[in-house]
């Protein structure tokens, strides 16, 4: 037997031997994925390769949520809003950002921060003044702030009290940072408005005043005004919610405030004026006299400063003295 034929016989053994043990490994895999299908299928009836419930029979008929709510699964996403507060009016919710995806927070899980509880506001009646060193002192209504040309811009938001300043041990995403969250806000320029009153040159800052039960105040210079700064109206596509301000919130971005990077009240009131420190020095008189004081005992009583109330003090309602209104100022005419 010569040597070449001795060398094709070895081949050909190993080749046989080698599929044997090839088709060995294949009846070992077959065989336990038979068994790991059988054990998934045990664990739940609508693993595979059973057929799951919700392919046996329709679903819900369309309509029955004329607005759509998360599925029943995700019903532990939610506000992160702690239980051991002394009181809910003054206080703040936050975004559950660990099961978030993506950079826009769903508006049902935006952060919320409250000075005076939430307001039920009525669109309707409610109204922005401006007035102070303008043309035209106005009123608007919100189908006039609607009526002018809209912008959309995808803002974030966040607290200054974000992040906490405890150790993490041991905390979620929300509970070490879960002041801020990011949506798309859509509204009117405030420079389109300010024009729309006849700015004054000598304008140096706009002091806006909210509209719920803290009516906190914020001094904003008039470059920021002209800049960014935004009345907004929707969140998302959809009108702000009354966590975010409805029916109409006043942002300004890039700019640290001392309650938030972009102020939350809604702008009621916008008052102008040349020199924000002299209304600084008109607050400090003002404590004494006791006007704040008096506002707060009403705010606590469940009373809103009306007739006879101190008006200064009612524009002024913080102790943050920021703007004033120059005297003579000749009252709002609707527009």
């Amino acid at each position: 037997m010569s040597e070449h034929t001795t060398d094709k016989r070895a081949r050909e053994a190993s080749r046989r031997q080698f599929l044997q043990a090839g088709a060995a490994l294949a009846g070992g895999s077959a065989m336990a994925g038979v068994a790991g299908s059988t054990a998934l299928a045990e664990q739940g009836n609508n693993l595979p390769p059973n057929v799951p419930e919700w392919m046996k029979a329709p679903g819900e008929a369309m309509g029955s949520q004329p607005y759509g709510t998360p599925s029943v699964h995700e019903k532990g996403v939610v506000k992160n809003i702690s239980k051991t507060l002394p009181q809910y009016i003054s206080a703040s919710g936050r975004t559950p950002l660990q099961e978030l995806d993506g950079i826009i927070t769903p508006n049902g899980l935006f952060y919320e921060r409250h000075h005076g509880g939430v307001p039920t506001i009525d669109p309707a009646e409610h109204r922005l003044m401006l007035h102070g060193m303008v043309d035209r002192p106005l009123l608007f209504t919100m189908e006039d702030i609607r009526r002018f040309p809209s912008q959309s811009r995808i803002h974030f938001i966040e607290c200054s009290g974000n992040p906490v300043y405890t150790k993490p041990y041991g905390k979620t995403a929300s509970d070490l940072v879960g002041l801020v969250s990011c949506a798309e806000w859509t509204g009117v320029p405030l420079k389109t408005v300010l024009d729309e009153a006849g700015l004054q040159a000598g304008a140096k800052w706009i002091v806006a005043e909210g509209a719920d039960a803290a009516a906190l105040t914020r001094s904003i210079p008039i470059e920021k005004c002209l800049d960014d700064a935004m009345l907004v109206y929707s969140q998302n596509g959809e009108r702000l919610r009354p966590q975010q301000g409805y029916p109409l919130r006043l942002l300004y971005g890039s700019q640290i405030d001392h309650h938030a990077a972009v102020r939350r009240p809604e702008a009621d009131h916008a008052r102008l004026s040349r020199d924000h420190r002299a209304c600084l020095e008109r607050s400090r008189q003002d404590q004494k006299r006791g006007g704040l004081a008096r506002r707060g005992q009403e705010l606590a009583a469940g009373r809103t400063p009306g007739a006879g109330a101190d008006a200064r003090a009612h524009a002024l309602p913080a102790a943050l003295a920021l703007g004033r209104q120059p005297r003579g100022d000749p009252k709002p005419r609707h527009r």
